[in-house]
């Protein structure tokens, strides 16, 4: 028994370890969401939706973030609630408490002119700091709740499954990912990662990919669920086939961008360049926090490229100012010492 109990604390051990190359997945992801939220704020004039490259990376790289963070959440099985509840609230609510005050502040001073703006908009104000500020982190939080109240059983998930369809912060689409992520860790799936796991997935996403459209993001399932109650039927079915489209690509596309990282990952590993990926990736969390108010109230109204030619400003200038702003993000970030950045970001990485 004792041999057994042994075991199983190394496993434990094991699993919540911190594992260097899916750093390297998280600061590309990162990168990602920098590179998306570039192409959305510096170029106006057309809707992202449809910009190919705006599609490209939002058809999976939320779910990317979901279904890594499932996979480092899996040492959640060994906390008791109370201390999870505590713990979790600390890395992400008081974050968002904080920086939801500073946004917040910054659109009083940067778009508001007068008090009476501010008195006009209080209720959308308060709809915007609960609903879309630091969204992913209030969802992760949720994520982490449901799957630790009903993780017992495969019934219970797919219970949780079908209450998230109905939750707000994108959890229709993110908890799935966050379950599967969840699953990785356990079965330890990521550990048989090779070549031909690589192009198999990647020859899988592309083909999902080509049938992608705008319209499989612009869903509104609890509308038209609503509209099931006069007998129409067809718009709810639509939806349902958009949303598990949106699933699927994401965690195709997840299980690519995861595969080709490690492969590339391999390769610089060893080196100090390796070093600094892994160091810098356990602080996406930060970025993610402070890149916002930097993108909304600094470069989007400093920088107007709606002149620009759209393949240029996408493959060319769009990447250039996303790497800068992740590098300006990175240094913020590490001159701020450790028990402050334990506030402010919910971690002192």
């Amino acid at each position: 028994m004792m041999d057994s109990f042994n075991k199983r604390e190394m496993n434990n051990a094991k699993k919540n370890k911190r594992i260097a190359w899916l750093d390297f997945v998280k600061l590309m992801a990162i990168y990602l969401v920098l590179y998306g939220h570039s192409l959305q704020y510096l170029k106006t004039d057309i809707d992202p939706h449809y910009n190919y490259m705006w599609l490209f990376i939002y058809s999976f790289h939320m779910p990317l973030f979901m279904l890594i963070s499932g996979y480092f959440s899996y040492g959640i099985i060994n906390d008791k609630f109370l201390t999870l509840i505590k713990k979790k609230t600390i890395q992400f609510i008081v974050p968002c408490l904080i920086w939801g005050g500073i946004w917040y502040i910054l659109k009083i001073v940067f778009v508001y002119n007068d008090v009476s703006d501010v008195k006009i908009n209080v209720i959308q104000d308060l709809k915007w700091l609960t609903m879309d500020v630091l969204w992913f982190l209030k969802s992760l939080f949720l994520c982490i709740v449901l799957c630790y109240i009903f993780k017992k059983n495969i019934w219970f998930l797919l219970l949780s499954i079908l209450l998230s369809q109905i939750m707000p912060f994108k959890l229709p689409l993110m908890y799935p990912c966050f379950l599967f992520g969840f699953f990785c860790r356990e079965k330890n799936v990521f550990d048989k990662i090779n070549v031909k796991w690589t192009v198999v997935n990647v020859l899988l996403f592309a083909v999902l990919y080509y049938f992608f459209k705008p319209q499989h993001m612009l869903t509104n399932l609890r509308a038209t669920a609503i509209g099931t109650l006069s007998g129409d039927y067809l718009p709810f079915l639509m939806e349902c086939k958009n949303r598990i489209y949106c699933l699927l690509i994401g965690i195709i596309g997840s299980l690519a961008f995861i595969s080709v990282c490690k492969a590339f990952n391999s390769l610089v590993e060893k080196s100090y360049l390796g070093d600094g990926f892994s160091k810098f990736g356990s602080q996406t969390q930060a970025v993610y926090i402070l890149h916002g108010p930097i993108m909304a109230y600094g470069l989007a109204t400093l920088i107007n490229l709606n002149s620009m030619n759209i393949n240029i400003f996408n493959i060319v200038v769009c990447p250039v100012i996303s790497f800068a702003l992740l590098v300006l993000c990175l240094y913020l970030i590490n001159s701020i010492p450790p028990k402050a950045r334990k506030i402010l970001f919910g971690s002192e990485n």
